[in-house]
């Protein structure tokens, strides 16, 4: 007998509005890393995997999928090796999911953040403060939270972070001084690479080209 759920859940009712996600310079639009739900494959330490439909909220930090036309939270994420969507792959670290973007020896990984805004909120400069965390809490609870898109009165400021992993840990990186001081034997490589492909710290094909040229380099 087929297995629909692999893993414990938690439940969380939501609805789905589509909206394309307005990308500029790593900046989203929408709290989703996707426009909508892909088909995708939950793959746990355990060797079992899951076939499902996912897409990953910058928000909350988490996994969801579509089951029976509800929308699902993953839950025990430490029973998760990785996710993959449309060929792009997640994994689970501390506590949350970064997507791999390049290497191996070098490995390269973002991390999806959002947060809410409150436009109803204002400081008095004219400007308007994070919501307040009852306010979130209030949508989570609501479950608008999870739609694609949010009630016109909040705002959601994402952006994308990304890590080197080395040594069991995550590690900013911003610029070529902060890879190179991760890994000192290829500086001069870096730096080199940095200068002639004029390598934007805040895109993503610039990055992965960098880390690829520097797997490169290993072997």
């Amino acid at each position: 007998m087929k297995k629909l759920l692999l893993l414990p859940l938690l439940m969380v009712g939501l609805y789905a509005a589509a909206q394309t996600p307005n990308q500029i310079q790593g900046v989203f639009v929408t709290h989703y890393v996707f426009d909508k739900f892909y088909p995708g494959k939950v793959y746990l330490k355990s060797g079992e995997a899951s076939d499902r439909s996912l897409n990953y909220n910058a928000l909350t930090r988490e996994m969801i999928f579509e089951n029976g036309g509800k929308y699902l939270a993953i839950a025990n994420v430490e029973t998760v090796d990785s996710v993959v969507i449309s060929g792009r792959r997640f994994i689970v670290g501390d506590k949350r999911f970064y997507e791999w973007i390049a290497g191996k020896t070098y490995p390269l990984f973002a991390d999806y953040v959002s947060n809410l805004q409150d436009e109803g909120v204002n400081t008095g400069y004219g400007n308007s403060n994070t919501a307040a965390g009852h306010s979130l809490k209030a949508i989570i609870g609501s479950g608008m939270v999870y739609a694609l898109k949010l009630p016109e009165d909040y705002k959601v400021i994402s952006k994308v972070i990304y890590y080197a992993y080395k040594d069991n840990e995550y590690h900013k990186v911003n610029n070529a001084q902060q890879l190179s001081k991760l890994y000192p034997d290829k500086k001069a490589i870096i730096n080199e690479l940095v200068k002639s492909n004029r390598t934007d710290f805040s895109k993503r094909e610039d990055l992965a080209r960098l880390i690829t040229h520097l797997e490169t380099s290993h072997e």
